[in-house]
């Protein structure tokens, strides 16, 4: 599945929701939780706008750190898209001077 595609799955209701499911870190879907509140969005909505902030902003190091990840991986997709969230979280955190939906 080629890029444009995953993120236009994503829009799909429910989509975000079923691979976020598949993810294993809880403290990555905390953090998706807080962030999405802060956004007034679901998770699926902001896993989709962050999915595509990656795609539009994220640098040549970001991208290479990316196919980097991805190609050592068993499941590239999940890692693809824990990586893009991660990145969009950091962003999100660094313009709210500290972990989204901290006290």
């Amino acid at each position: 599945m080629v890029l444009g595609e995953f993120i236009r799955d994503l829009s799909q209701k429910g989509r975000a929701d079923a691979f976020l499911a598949l993810c294993p870190d809880l403290t990555l879907l905390a953090r998706l939780d807080a962030a999405a509140g802060v956004a007034e969005e679901t998770v699926g909505e902001y896993v989709e706008s962050a999915v595509r902030r990656f795609a539009n902003q994220a640098g040549d190091e970001d991208w290479l750190a990316l196919v980097n990840a991805t190609s050592r991986e068993r499941d590239p997709g999940r890692s693809c898209l824990t990586l893009m969230l991660a990145w969009a979280l950091r962003q999100d955190e660094a313009r709210n001077e500290g972990p989204v939906g901290a006290i």
